[in-house]
């Protein structure tokens, strides 16, 4: 009988330490997807290649680009791993605006997708697959600014092999 009193003390302390616990992890990881969750390819497809932000229309630069290394040495006989490295600009304006913070990397191979967090560094992303080069890729970035999200998309990017 003696363990009926603990056990109703131990249940409401536990059913209030699971609670919690999911508070805490509902709560991790901050604000990086800003309102995207779970993205589906065919949304990234529709992403539109051109948005406004703070009143002007951004583009994914042309110079972005969809890399996997091959140099001697410095990578395995089979190549390094996918990398994307994306500039958003308005046009005719050669940097990335001020208050633009990257976010997320898509790049979908027909129905694959690679997504992976942009460096704090800049809008870079590596570690992806090893898709083969030569190929044509859509690359989607996710951006923020003034509290805002878009998606950005550039079309047929050519996965480019470097020697």
């Amino acid at each position: 009988m003696s363990d009926i009193p603990r056990l109703r003390v131990a249940l409401p302390t536990l059913l209030l330490l699971a609670v919690c616990l999911a508070a805490v992890l509902a709560g991790c990881g901050g604000d990086s997807n800003q309102g995207i969750t779970t993205i589906r390819i065919g949304d990234l497809q529709a992403a539109p290649e051109q948005v406004e932000i703070d009143g002007k229309e951004c583009v994914l630069s042309p110079q972005s680009q969809v890399t996997r290394d091959f140099m001697p040495g410095a990578n395995p006989p089979d190549g390094g791993p996918l990398r994307a490295w994306a500039q958003i600009v308005y046009p005719g304006m050669p940097t990335t605006p001020n208050g633009i913070v990257g976010s997320r990397v898509y790049v979908i191979n027909g129905n694959e997708l690679w997504q992976s967090e942009l460096e704090s560094s800049g809008f870079s992303a590596s570690d992806g697959p090893k898709w083969d080069t030569g190929i044509l890729v859509d690359m989607v970035v996710q951006v923020r600014c003034g509290g805002q999200s878009y998606l950005i998309k550039a079309s047929d990017v050519p996965i480019q092999r470097l020697d």
